[in-house]
């Protein structure tokens, strides 16, 4: 979140126009990572700020897009080390080196998609659900996708168990579908109860390596070519493809050393506990693993 001081100063240093702010949401995510770089080492160089979290967009935009492990990806991922040495230089610049930590995280890994599935489609040709234009008008269940798995809603309490039943045997053993979880095995993947989350679903489809889960309820097939994204994520965290970075440097880490697998809510006391702050009533713990001994407690 940006300040309108720290506006006023990036644009005095040149940093920022009124013409940047203002078709700032039109730009595409190279030139906003650009410009978010440009502000973040202005504030590194004139303010030497505690801490900073900077998060460049472009790698996501264009996995999703194009997909990992392509050529449109690897330059994404290079671009993003070119921001990365730019805040490195401007830490260099501010003498605070060699008391500054670095720290390249990500919340989730990213799965290539050829092949999109149209769960509604399903329920829509079973009369579960209705369509008016493009937009779902009325529906018994309805799935929300969230990448690689689809959150199912039903929506007619008296009839949930019918509903149930009926989803299930819809998509058991369709292609695509890796599983069907209901909600005795959400507490398996950190997930609450329906019964304890009034928002929670009340199934989830799982989709195979390979395969996301669409939104849309018009057309006439369940499986279908990918075309605008060809990558995501949204898998079950046991997935290994969706695991995430870490990657630490600086102040206080251990050098060449490789840990083990850690949570990402391990990020956030790792952090303070560098900057001197005790964290209460936390989940995560601090990676003592990645920390030169001195520092470790």
């Amino acid at each position: 979140h940006t300040t309108p001081k720290l506006i006023a100063e990036t644009k005095a240093a040149g940093i920022l126009t009124d013409a940047d702010i203002q078709g700032f949401s039109k730009l595409g995510t190279p030139a906003r990572d650009h410009i978010w770089t440009r502000a973040v080492c202005h504030t590194i160089r004139e303010r030497k700020p505690s801490l900073v979290l900077f998060h460049p967009l472009n790698v996501d935009a264009v996995h999703h897009r194009y997909g990992p492990q392509t050529p449109a990806g690897y330059t994404a991922v290079a671009y993003a080390d070119t921001l990365v040495r730019e805040v490195v230089n401007a830490v260099e610049d501010a003498g605070i080196l060699d008391r500054t930590t670095f720290l390249i995280v990500s919340d989730h890994g990213f799965m290539a998609i050829p092949k999109l599935l149209q769960p509604n489609v399903v329920l829509r040709q079973e009369g579960m659900l209705t369509v008016e234009g493009t937009q779902v008008a009325t529906a018994r269940a309805q799935v929300i996708p969230e990448g690689g798995i689809g959150m199912v809603y039903l929506t007619v309490p008296g009839n949930a168990e019918e509903d149930r039943k009926k989803v299930i045997e819809l998509f058991r053993d369709r292609e695509g579908i890796a599983a069907i979880i209901t909600p005795e095995e959400f507490a398996n993947h950190g997930l609450p109860h329906p019964k304890d989350y009034s928002q929670m679903a009340d199934l989830i489809l799982v989709a195979k390596d390979g395969y996301g889960i669409g939104a849309s309820a018009t057309g006439d097939n369940f499986v279908i070519q990918s075309e605008a994204t060809l990558g995501t994520h949204g898998f079950l965290s046991t997935n290994p493809r969706m695991n995430a970075t870490f990657i630490a440097s600086g102040a206080g880490i251990r050098q060449a050393a490789t840990i083990e697998m850690i949570e990402n809510i391990d990020i956030s006391p790792t952090i303070a506990h560098l900057l001197g702050v005790d964290l209460k009533s936390v989940d995560g713990k601090v990676v003592q693993q990645a920390l030169r001994p001195a520092e470790a407690k």
